[in-house]
């Protein structure tokens, strides 16, 4: 648990591909799984385009729109499980095709869905300990690339996304609580296995297509899930995580402004609204025609749903791959919002 002084998100910009697929013309026997999971079309990159290439696309957008000096950017952050290379990180690439000062702080942290709540955290910590004055936050991923063309499963929720946020040193009197949970012992129930360095691809083993219990087509190179395992441990700890937040910052729940989940489909976001029960009308589901938009499905709900209200206790909590569950409250009370791009 920690609470953070003194770091203010200035903006959100969210950027995801223009290439899209029609659920109901691409799995036309599928309505009923549509229905629960509430989403009909996802977003998909072309080949060449990067997780960074959609988070760029946003922070060139939010630097515009704020008319914020790129020079007085000192931090750049950037998350994914994706890099451009496997060497150098990607945070350096950000700043040099943003065109950013070479005296900043830049490094990624490797992480999924949990990202945006993982990224803002780390934002915070670098300006209360004084390291940077503001921090360029950027969370994406591009998980089509990593997904079999046979597995339904995930072919039916996954979206590419990019999301871009800066977070500056305030002179007001605000501070933001986080929490976290990380359970590596289920890490299986998530994850890609190979093509790493403990399992690295070979040609005709970790490429081999199989089926899973559900029907779906995998190899050891793409996404492989238990869904069950993961909606699980979702449930057993979001609630807990955003009791804790709450309590650390004195907010009843009631009195909490607005709730961005972690947009993974309607029907899990349905259960945890009631299991703890939210009031609905605070939890925003933003996917019909975006998908789970992973690190950057936060800050896309929040692009779509505040406009110009003003939320000073919003509850921000992700979960997915690690498997890990974070959670959040923050000051959104002085942050703009972007309209979503579509790229």
């Amino acid at each position: 648990m920690s609470i953070l002084y003194g770091a203010q998100i200035v903006g959100v910009s969210v950027a995801l591909p223009k290439e899209r697929i029609n659920l109901a013309e691409a799995y036309p026997d599928s309505e009923r799984i549509m229905q629960l999971t509430g989403i009909r079309q996802v977003c998909v990159a072309p080949q060449d385009k990067t997780a960074a290439d959609y988070c760029i696309a946003a922070a060139e957008r939010l630097i515009a729109e704020l008319n914020f000096d790129r020079n007085l950017i000192d931090g750049v952050v950037f998350v994914s499980p994706q890099p451009d290379y496997i060497l150098p990180a990607t945070a350096g690439v950000i700043q040099r095709r943003l065109h950013l000062r070479k005296e900043l702080i830049a490094f990624d942290i490797n992480h999924g869905c949990p990202g945006f709540v993982y990224g803002l955290f780390q934002a915070s910590m670098l300006v209360q300990c004084g390291a940077c004055k503001n921090v360029l936050m950027c969370c994406g991923e591009v998980p089509t690339k990593y997904i079999n063309k046979d597995d339904k499963a995930l072919r039916m929720t996954a979206s590419d996304a990019g999301a871009a946020v800066i977070v500056s040193e305030s002179d007001r009197d605000i501070k933001s609580a986080f929490d976290f949970v990380t359970d590596g012992y289920g890490l299986e129930n998530l994850y890609i296995p190979a093509g790493g360095t403990r399992l690295p691809k070979k040609v005709g083993v970790t490429d081999k297509p199989f089926v899973d219990a559900e029907g779906n087509v995998r190899t050891l190179e793409q996404i492989n899930t238990d869904g069950t395992q993961v909606m699980k441990f979702d449930l057993d700890n979001v609630g807990k995580m955003i009791d804790s937040v709450l309590r650390q910052m004195n907010i009843a729940k009631d009195e909490a402004d607005i709730f961005f989940m972690h947009q993974i489909n309607a029907f899990v976001i349905n259960r945890m609204v009631k299991k703890y029960k939210l009031d609905a009308k605070k939890v925003p589901i933003c996917i019909e025609d975006t998908g789970t938009s992973s690190s950057a499905s936060i800050a896309l709900a929040m692009c779509r749903t505040v406009g110009n209200e003003k939320f000073s206790k919003a509850v921000l909590c992700a979960f997915g791959a690690g498997l890990s569950c974070a959670a959040a409250v923050v000051d959104l009370s002085a942050t703009k919002f972007l309209p979503v791009a579509f790229i």
